[in-house]
């Protein structure tokens, strides 16, 4: 189980390129996701690099727990993976990283 805060990077294994994610919560999260370079991905699978990281990058991607409403939304196997532990996985915007100390916007 990670702690709230802490930064990870998922590296593809088909185009090489990496998702830095960060822990809103405490909780468990998968050892391998989707490709979420450039926000679409490449169709690969990205492999945690379990949280060996720099921590201070700026991360777009946060690991969160969803509330009862949103997990009633979730396909099965995630409603399981949440019930079980697990954390849900959302994009951030600029003023979400900022929440984690990333100075992303101007002025």
């Amino acid at each position: 189980m990670e702690v709230s805060g802490a930064v990870n990077v998922y590296v593809c294994e088909k185009c090489g390129g990496k998702t830095v994610t960060v822990n809103r919560d405490e909780g468990v999260t998968p050892f391998m996701i989707s490709c979420r370079v450039n926000n679409v991905g490449c169709g690969g699978h990205a492999q945690s690099s379990f949280y060996r990281v720099d921590q201070t990058q700026t991360p777009g991607w946060e690991w969160y727990r969803p509330d009862e409403a949103e997990l009633a939304t979730l396909e099965p196997e995630w409603q399981d993976h949440i019930k079980s532990g697990g954390l849900n996985l959302r994009k951030l915007d600029a003023i979400g990283r900022e929440k984690y100390g990333h100075r992303v916007r101007r002025g």
